[in-house]
């Protein structure tokens, strides 16, 4: 009686069949993994971007300089305004409701060796992005050392001012008075905030990631203020 030297046909098929399905079920084991690592990478990367903007600005923050009384003067109607006010407005940047934020810092980041690091106006704001075709927009960050060479009004140049944070969603800042309360905008030099500056500043940033939106916020306590003037009035 002599041995079987094969597979049949139907043993071959069988085998063929049982191998497809452990491949398939291979293969769909490590696309899942290889995409939920994707969006962990997306996720960690959103993170780390946020996580640098919330640290550079509470670090300029904790540097904010603010004129006392007396020599803070409150400004006439026709004066220039105060080249150390907390100026910040809400605005809408791509069709999206934004915050900018400028005030003076010792929070210098020198750019060349022939400046040194001192009192600067930082200004923080939103922007369209130069290189996503996306509805997101991206963060900025201005920084014009003393004394400044441009109208305190005016625009920051963007071509110029480093990009602290990509894929931003919305980008909300949130003033908080001496009592606790809250307001959108913020001008030391109006008569409507009584010529004071925020005990603290409020700061949320929506960032897109691979798996959705992350949202990450913190609260900065301005480290010195200048209290409201009760009966005074801009003459």
């Amino acid at each position: 009686m002599h041995g079987r030297k094969g597979f049949t046909l139907i043993e071959i098929l069988v085998s063929i069949s049982i191998f497809a399905v452990l491949a398939t079920m291979v293969y769909g084991s490590l696309n899942a993994v290889l995409s939920k690592n994707d969006a962990i990478k997306g996720g960690i990367s959103a993170f780390e971007m946020a996580r640098n903007t919330l640290s550079r600005m509470s670090l300029d923050m904790k540097g904010v300089f603010v004129e006392q009384y007396p020599e803070y003067q409150v400004p006439g109607i026709t004066d220039p305004p105060d080249p150390y006010r907390i100026f910040g407005e809400a605005s809408y940047t791509g069709g999206k409701e934004t915050s900018m934020l400028r005030f003076a810092s010792t929070g210098h980041l020198p750019i060349s060796s022939d400046i040194v690091s001192g009192l600067t106006r930082i200004t923080y704001y939103a922007d369209r992005s130069p290189e996503r075709n996306d509805d997101t927009l991206i963060i900025r960050r201005s920084d014009i050392p003393y004394p400044y060479d441009i109208d305190p009004n005016q625009d920051p140049d963007t071509k110029d001012d480093p990009i602290l944070c990509e894929r931003v969603e919305s980008f909300a800042l949130t003033y908080v008075d001496e009592d606790g309360q809250t307001h959108q905008e913020w001008d030391s030099d109006s008569e409507s905030y009584r010529f004071a500056t925020p005990r603290a500043v409020i700061i949320e940033i929506a960032v897109a990631g691979e798996s959705g939106t992350h949202e990450f916020s913190t609260r900065v306590d301005i480290p010195v203020y200048r209290k409201r003037l009760d009966n005074v009035r801009r003459q």
